[in-house]
């Protein structure tokens, strides 16, 4: 399991919770002043508005991981969501995003 985090950390994702047998991972969104400045150069300024409104209809990215018997390793990757909401949906019980703390535990 330790090498399908390395591998999770060097794509940009930091470590949310983590056990002995799972761990929640969670990458920002980033904005790219690169992206911004050839897109608002090359469309005349239209570009950059283009790019803001991508930019704000990102989500953060992030990832569960799940330690088996067997020890092979279970994962699967969702979007997070905005506060207040979670991978469940508004306000229902333990959410699976980074704005949980303490972790969500399964049973």
């Amino acid at each position: 399991m330790e090498e399908e985090i390395v591998d999770y950390l060097k794509n940009g994702y930091r470590i949310l919770c983590r056990t002995e047998k799972w761990a929640q991972l969670w990458r920002p969104k980033v904005f790219s002043y690169v992206w911004f400045f050839v897109m608002f150069i090359l469309l005349l300024g239209f570009g950059g508005l283009i790019y803001g409104a991508y930019y704000l209809s990102k989500r953060e990215q992030a990832v569960y991981l799940r330690l088996e018997p067997d020890g092979s390793v279970y994962g699967f990757e969702y979007l997070s969501y905005p506060e207040g909401e979670s991978w469940f949906g508004p306000s229902r019980g333990n959410c699976l995003t980074k704005n949980t703390l303490p972790c969500f535990v399964s049973s």
